[in-house]
């Protein structure tokens, strides 16, 4: 088994059952691996044969990921191998495909955001190990109303539907094997390491370079978390002892207007906003107009809401991507 660290070749430690985030080196898979191992725990990171570290390694946020990194291809084989050499206390799995709009692989889809989410919890069960798996807000049916946990689902989007027939699944898989399983289901985040298409980041570059950028009306209407709040509520749940619900929402609970994001970036950057072009680009099919989230269930069981403030993360953001 290849067993690589960011410091270098080293025996995996034997003393906490450790915490393994699949998916380890995305944007939120990196964050908490970072984060976790900050506070203390033992983290392994699990990362595709040919995945690229830098995420975990860049030292432009802060200290380097210190933990271990095990290189895998998320077979059901190599999962069994590495989780009953480790003997994880839990597994974060965020491993998804599809998010952007260009993805649209319906079997890479279905192995990424099922299969491989589907024997991550066989595995876990086989060492009794808790699983919390990463969903999407996109999962819900589209609503006027701050979204709560007992909302149907009813996605409208390639990878809505993927995540929302991987919590079908996997909450029946679970209750079959006695497993301890919570889907947490996201809203919007931002912070330093998003891939550059994504919204926020794109408009920081765009002030940045002060090169116009092509936008939708702006109408839409979201709910941003910034990344250090949601390592946060990641680290109440796992060293919580509280009796674990099916479904957690993730989220500020505040309502935020794009065209308000951008407005705010450029205030923060001492950009004119007549840099963006507002209604040159359709909207995208399947994006509803408005999406809140309810998040009273993190609040009473978990006692988290998030600290930090728009215009402070959007700093720590734009600081993140100018020294990159």
């Amino acid at each position: 088994m290849d067993h690589t660290s960011s410091t270098g070749n080293q025996p995996l430690p034997q003393n906490a059952r450790p915490v393994v985030i699949a998916g380890a080196n995305g944007f939120v898979g990196s964050h908490l691996a970072r984060g976790l191992a900050a506070m203390g725990h033992r983290v392994i990171a699990l990362v595709r044969p040919n995945g690229a570290l830098e995420r975990l390694l860049t030292p432009a946020i802060g200290n380097p990921f210190e933990g271990t990194v095990i290189r895998t291809d998320y077979t059901a084989d190599h999962l069994k191998a590495i989780f009953s050499e480790i003997k994880p206390r839990v597994i974060i799995n965020s491993v998804g495909y599809g998010l952007d709009p260009t993805h649209r692989d319906l079997e890479l889809g279905f192995q990424t955001n099922i299969r491989i989410a589907l024997d991550i919890v066989d595995c876990a069960s086989a060492v009794n190990a808790d699983v919390v798996h990463i969903g999407s807000a996109y999962e819900y049916a589209a609503s006027n109303a701050p979204i709560d946990e007992y909302l149907p689902i009813n996605p409208e989007s390639f990878y809505g539907t993927m995540k929302a027939s991987a919590s079908l699944l996997l909450r029946v898989k679970a209750r079959e094997l006695g497993l301890r399983l919570l889907i947490v289901r996201p809203f919007g985040i931002y912070g330093p390491l998003e891939a550059e298409n994504k919204f926020i980041p794109a408009v920081i570059r765009s002030c940045l370079s002060r090169k116009p950028m092509n936008c939708s009306n702006g109408s839409k209407i979201r709910d941003y978390t910034y990344i250090d709040d949601v390592v946060d509520g990641f680290a109440r749940i796992i060293n919580s002892n509280t009796d674990w619900p099916e479904v957690v929402n993730l989220g500020s609970g505040y309502p935020i207007r794009l065209r308000y994001i951008v407005e705010r970036i450029c205030a923060v950057m001492d950009v004119q906003s007549d840099l963006f072009i507002w209604g040159e680009m359709p909207a995208r099919l399947g994006d509803p107009p408005r999406m809140v989230a309810d998040i009273r269930t993190m609040e009473r069981l978990f006692e988290w809401s998030p600290r930090t403030k728009l215009d402070v993360g959007l700093q720590k953001t734009i600081d993140s991507i100018r020294n990159a």
